[in-house]
C-alpha cells in the first residue's frame, strides 16, 4: 500500500537514512519497482490506496513547460521529494497542472503524457523512471545516483524565491512561521540578489515596522530601528560585536543565506535586547550538492565588485561538505572622496559521520578599507532654505585626506548537534570573534550663530571637531541546547531548554577636539592636523550568563507556547585616565506566554505577551548614594494573523502591538550632571506584510507599518507626549517582479518597486521633522542560456536604486546634525551558476 509522506514525515525519514547518497544507492538497488506500461503505471500510482492524504488537497497553477521547471514548483508547493536523472528530464514537456489535488495525485496529473512515472521509494521520496516504449523487459534499467528537485525547508537553509515557511529565529527550534506567536519577517537570499542590496539595512527596505538607514549613508555600521527601538544583530543565532557607537563589525550581504526581522522582545531566548527587536542573519553553509557561482559587479561611483560562492560534497559519500563564500569590492560612495572597500572570506566545513551527527565549522574575515560617508549637514541649506543656496549630497564635510574607517574582523565557531532518536536532541554554537577599528573623522557641528539671533551668522561657515577613535572588541558566546519531543494527556511537547555564556570586552581610546572650519560653498582643508586630546582610555567587561526553558504544546490545532528565562550579568568600566573602576550587576527574568490556532483554511491567529531587559552603565548622583542603574525592562503585548494559502506559496500577516519600556534613564532634578531612572517611553501600531509567488511568473512583496512612538514620562517638562526621534508613524512599500514566458521574452525577468516613509522628528523635543519622501528601484535580469544552451547558466542584471535621482533628508538631530538618504545608483551584475 503506498502512502504519501507530509515535509515532517520525509524529513524524519531523511534523517533516519545516513544521507542523501545512502538514498541514491537505494534508488537503485536490484529489486527496485519493474517498469510498467504507462496504464498500469497509472494504475499503480501514488495516489492509488485507501491510505492517500485527502485532508492535504491545495491548488496549483503550474503552466505548460519545461518538466524540470514543473517539477521544481510542484516540489515547493506540495513538500515531496522527487528524485530524477537530468537526463531523464532533459528536453522533456509538461502539459502543467491546474485544479486541486493531493500531493501524490498532483505528480500522477503533472506527469501524464510526459513519458516519465513515479514510484514511492524507501525514505519516503519518489522516483522518476521513464515509462518504456516498446514494453518493458524483465530487466528494467536502473537510474543513476539521484538530484533532489523541491528540497524540504528548514530554518537554516536556502528559500527558493521569496516566501520563507519556517524559522528558528523566534523559537530557537526549527518551526513553521504559521505556528510561530510573534511577528517576523525573513529576507531570503533571492530576494537580497534581486534587488542588490548593498548592506544589512538596504536587505530591510522592504520589510515593516522597520528602518534599514536611520542615518541616511553610512560606511561603518547598519542603523536601524525596530518598532521604534536600535535592535541588537545576531548570526547563527549569537550576538556580533557591534559595540558601542557604531564601531563593532558590519555583515556582508553575499554571505547571507537569510535575514530576520524579529519584533517584540526577544529577551527570554536571547538575554538582555531592546523591547523593539533583534536582526537575526544565517551564514551560508555547505550544501549536499555541488553548486558554483561567480559574479561581477560595476556602476555608480566607480564600483566594481568580484564574488564567487563554491559548495558541495569533499568525499564521494558526502559526509564531508565544504562552503567558500569570497568578495572583495573597491567603489566610492555618493560622498566625494569617501570609499566603501571591502575584502571578505568565509569558509565552512560541515562532517556528517552519521545522520544523526553534524558538525559544522564557521569562519570570516573581513578587512574594510574606506573613508567616512557618514555626514552632518547644517539644517539651513538642507531641512531650510540657506539665502546663499542649497547644500547637495554628494558634499564631504570633513578631511578626505585624512579621514579613514579601518577595520579588521575575524570569526571562528561551530555548531554541533547530535540526535539521540527521533525525539531527542541537543546542540552546542560556538563563536569567538575579534574586530579592531581605526575611525578618524572630521565632522561638521553647525554653523557658526549669531549670538543676538541664534542665526547662522554668515550661513556659510561651518564649525568641525575632529575625532580619532581606537577600538578592539572582543566576543566569546557560547550556547547549548537540549530539544525533546514527547506527549502527555494528549498533549504535544516540544521543549527546548538552555543554557548560554557571553563574554564581551571594549578596549577604547577616544579622543576629540576642535578644528578648523571651512566654507561650505567653497570648502578647503587647511592640511594641518589638530592635536587631539584622548578623553576616553577604558577598558569595559561583560559577562551574562542565561538559562531557558520554553514549551511548545500542541492539542489538536491549539498552539500554547511558554517561556522563560534568568539572566545574570556583570558589568565593569575600568578608567585608565583616573584608575577607577566601576560595577554593575544584574539579575533579572522575562517571558513569554502566546495562544494560537491553526484553522483548516491556513488561517492562524495568536495572542502573546512577552518582556524583555537591558543593562544601563553608570551610577545615580552622589546626593542618591550612587547606586548603579538597574536594567531598562519592556513589555508587550501583540495579537496577530497569518495566513498561508494552500492554492499557492504565500504568507500575509498582521499585526497589532503595544509596548513600553520603564526606568529609562532622565535628568536628575537635584543634580542635572546624573540621570534616574523614572522615564518610560512607548511604541504601539500595526503591520502587515504579504510576501506570494502569485503564480510561477509572478513574485510580490508588500508591507505597510503604522507607528506611533511616545516619551510617557520624563524629568524634561517638555518631552512627555513627543514622539521618539528617527521612527517615521507611517511606512509602505511595494515590490514586484515578473518572468516572461513567452517565446520572444523568454528569460527576462523585470521587477519594480517603490518605497514610501513619512516625516519624522530627529530630536526628543520634537523641534526637527523631516518631510515625507517615496522613491522608486527597478531591475531587469537576463538568462544567457535561452540565447545559446552554450551559455546556461549565464546571466546580466541592472539594478536602479532611486530611479528618479531623488534628494532627500532621512533625519534632523539638530540644527547642525541632517543626514540625506541614498541617491540613484546603479549596479549591473554578470553571473554564472553551475
Amino acid at each position: 500500500m503506498v502512502s504519501v509522506h507530509s515535509r515532517a514525515t520525509t524529513r524524519r525519514a531523511f534523517r533516519r537514512a545516513p544521507n542523501l547518497f545512502a538514498l541514491a544507492i537505494a534508488m537503485t538497488f536490484a529489486s527496485a519497482a519493474p517498469v510498467l506500461s504507462a496504464t498500469d503505471a497509472h494504475a499503480q500510482s501514488p495516489h492509488a490506496g485507501d491510505d492517500v492524504r485527502r485532508d492535504d488537497v491545495r491548488r496549483y497553477d503550474i503552466p505548460a513547460g519545461n518538466l524540470d521547471d514543473a517539477l521544481i514548483a510542484f516540489g515547493r508547493h506540495s513538500g515531496l521529494m522527487i528524485g530524477t536523472d537530468p537526463a531523464l528530464t532533459h528536453g522533456v514537456q509538461s502539459a502543467g497542472l491546474h485544479g486541486s489535488y493531493a500531493p501524490s495525485e498532483g505528480l500522477d496529473t503533472l506527469l501524464r503524457g510526459s513519458g516519465v512515472a513515479a514510484t514511492l521509494v524507501e525514505g519516503g521520496a519518489y522516483k522518476l523512471y521513464r515509462l518504456p516504449t516498446p514494453p518493458a523487459s524483465t530487466d528494467p534499467t536502473m537510474l543513476k545516483p539521484v538530484h533532489v528537485k523541491g528540497h524540504v525547508e528548514t530554518a537554516w537553509t536556502e528559500t527558493d524565491g521569496y516566501v520563507a515557511l519556517r524559522s528558528a529565529a523566534g523559537t530557537k527550534t526549527d518551526t513553521p512561521l504559521l505556528e510561530t506567536p510573534q511577528s517576523i519577517s525573513v529576507v531570503t537570499a533571492g530576494q537580497i540578489a534581486d534587488q542588490a542590496a548593498q548592506s544589512v539595512g538596504a536587505t530591510l527596505r522592504y520589510s515593516p515596522g522597520v528602518r534599514g538607514d536611520t542615518f541616511g549613508v553610512t560606511t561603518d555600521r547598519d542603523y536601524v530601528r525596530v518598532r521604534g527601538f536600535m535592535p541588537n544583530f545576531y548570526l547563527d543565532g549569537l550576538m556580533l560585536p557591534y559595540g558601542l557607537g557604531g564601531q563593532g563589525t558590519q555583515s556582508e550581504p553575499f554571505g547571507l543565506e537569510r535575514v530576520e526581522v524579529v519584533r517584540g522582545p526577544s529577551s527570554v531566548l536571547f538575554g538582555q535586547n531592546p523591547p523593539g527587536g533583534i536582526i537575526s542573519m544565517t551564514s551560508k553553509r555547505p550544501t549536499e550538492d555541488a553548486r558554483h557561482e561567480v559574479q561581477l559587479d560595476g556602476g555608480s561611483h566607480d564600483r566594481v565588485q568580484g564574488a564567487f560562492d563554491f559548495s558541495g560534497p569533499v568525499d564521494p559519500d558526502g559526509k564531508l561538505l565544504y562552503r567558500f563564500v569570497a568578495l572583495r569590492r573597491d567603489s566610492g560612495t555618493q560622498v566625494d572622496g569617501a570609499d566603501d572597500n571591502r575584502t571578505y572570506l568565509a569558509p565552512s566545513l560541515t562532517f556528517h559521520p552519521s545522520a544523526d551527527t553534524s558538525f559544522t565549522l564557521l569562519a570570516q574575515y573581513q578587512k574594510d578599507d574606506a573613508g567616512i560617508a557618514t555626514q552632518y549637514y547644517p539644517a539651513y541649506g538642507t531641512l531650510y532654505a540657506n539665502p546663499l543656496g542649497q547644500i547637495h549630497s554628494n558634499l564631504n564635510l570633513g578631511d578626505a585626506g585624512r579621514d579613514a574607517l579601518n577595520r579588521e574582523y575575524y570569526a571562528v565557531g561551530y555548531e554541533a548537534d547530535h540526535a539521540f532518536n527521533d525525539d531527542w536532541k541537543v546542540k552546542q554554537a560556538v563563536r569567538y570573534a575579534h574586530v579592531k577599528t581605526h575611525n578618524y573623522s572630521t565632522w561638521g557641528n553647525g554653523f557658526v550663530t549669531d549670538p543676538a539671533t541664534g542665526l547662522p551668522s554668515d550661513y556659510r561657515t561651518l564649525l568641525r571637531r575632529t575625532t580619532d577613535i581606537n577600538r578592539s572588541m572582543d566576543e566569546f558566546t557560547v550556547d547549548n541546547q537540549v530539544q525533546g519531543k514527547f506527549r502527555t494527556f494528549g498533549l504535544e511537547h516540544t521543549i527546548l531548554a538552555g543554557f548560554d555564556f557571553r563574554r564581551e570586552t571594549i578596549d577604547n581610546y577616544t579622543g576629540t577636539v576642535a578644528t578648523s572650519s571651512i566654507d561650505i560653498f567653497n570648502p578647503v582643508n587647511t592640511g594641518v592636523t589638530p592635536a587631539i586630546t584622548y578623553t576616553a582610555n577604558n577598558l569595559q567587561t561583560l559577562n551574562q550568563y542565561g538559562v531557558y526553558l520554553q514549551d511548545q504544546v500542541k492539542l489538536d490545532r491549539w498552539i500554547l507556547t511558554l517561556s522563560g528565562r534568568n539572566d545574570w550579568s556583570r558589568a565593569s568600566l575600568n578608567n585608565r585616565r583616573t584608575n577607577l573602576t566601576s560595577y554593575a550587576n544584574d539579575n533579572a527574568f522575562t517571558g513569554r506566554a502566546a495562544l494560537g490556532y491553526l484553522f483548516d483554511s491556513g488561517v492562524a491567529p495568536y495572542v502573546s505577551y512577552s518582556t524583555s531587559f537591558e543593562p544601563q552603565i553608570g551610577t545615580t548622583s552622589p546626593e542618591s548614594g550612587s547606586r548603579p542603574y538597574t536594567p531598562t525592562r519592556g513589555q508587550q503585548t501583540e495579537i496577530g494573523i497569518k495566513y498561508q494559502p494552500k492554492s499557492f506559496d504565500a504568507l500575509f500577516a498582521v499585526s497589532l502591538f503595544d509596548m513600553k519600556q520603564k526606568d529609562v534613564l532622565t535628568p536628575d532634578p537635584e543634580n542635572i550632571l546624573y540621570a534616574v531612572q523614572t522615564g518610560e517611553v512607548g511604541s504601539r501600531g500595526v503591520e502587515l506584510e504579504a510576501r506570494a509567488a502569485l503564480t510561477r511568473q509572478i513574485k510580490l512583496i508588500a508591507s505597510y507599518s503604522f507607528t506611533d512612538t511616545r516619551v510617557l514620562a520624563s524629568n524634561t517638562a517638555s518631552q512627555p507626549g513627543k514622539q521618539l526621534p528617527l521612527i517615521p508613524k507611517h511606512q509602505a512599500s511595494l515590490w514586484a517582479t515578473y518572468s516572461f514566458d513567452r517565446a520572444a521574452l523568454s528569460g527576462l525577468e523585470v521587477g519594480a518597486g517603490v518605497r514610501y516613509t513619512s516625516g519624522s522628528y530627529g530630536d526628543t523635543a520634537n523641534l526637527w521633522k523631516t518631510a515625507s519622501y517615496a522613491v522608486f528601484d527597478l531591475m531587469a535580469r537576463y538568462d544567457l542560456g535561452h540565447i545559446d544552451g552554450r551559455l546556461k547558466g549565464a546571466s546580466l542584471a541592472i539594478n536602479v536604486q532611486n530611479v528618479g535621482d531623488r534628494e532627500y533628508l532621512t533625519g534632523c538631530q539638530s540644527a547642525g546634525s541632517c543626514e540625506f538618504g541614498e541617491r540613484r545608483a546603479i549596479i549591473g551584475t554578470v553571473r554564472y551558476l553551475w
